[in-house]
């Protein structure tokens, strides 16, 4: 249990990239959850060579917790995570701005370079909490 929302989404998001790197490769994901003024996350889900929905690990969030984010990893042989950000931005078809702007919470990734990043959908903006840029913490806008 952590004390923060980002702080789970942060670690989820760690243990999905581990996940991935012991199952082929494929993105990992699952949810965050608030349950008595604590927050945690699910066991993973396991996607795709390019894709994960979190929404499938909703069975396993606890009676009575509220769901409070998603996370992910991306895929380890993706060539495309290369540059290890979001999908869903401009020029992308679809992707992980528009699931979270979609589902109104906030999602995490960790990439295989092992950078952590959350996306808030109602500023738009993501947040590195772990990694590049430098000054871990740095909010940077982006445009679903």
């Amino acid at each position: 249990m952590f004390d923060t929302s980002d702080e789970a989404m942060t670690a989820g998001a760690l243990y999905a990239e581990n996940q991935s790197l012991l199952n082929n490769g494929n993105e990992q994901c699952g949810l965050t959850y608030a349950q008595g003024g604590q927050f945690s996350f699910t066991v993973t889900a396991m996607g795709s060579y390019a894709g994960c929905q979190p929404a499938d690990a909703l069975a396993n969030i606890p009676a009575g917790a509220v769901e409070a984010g998603g996370y992910h990893s991306h895929g380890v042989y993706d060539p495309a995570y290369a540059n290890e950000r979001f999908s869903g931005q401009p020029g992308d078809s679809f992707g992980d701005v528009q699931w979270s702007s979609r589902n109104g919470v906030p999602l995490s990734v960790a990439t295989p370079g092992g950078l952590v990043i959350i996306y808030y959908p109602g500023s738009a903006c993501q947040d590195f909490m772990n990694g590049y840029p430098l000054g871990t913490g740095t909010t940077i806008p982006t445009r679903p």
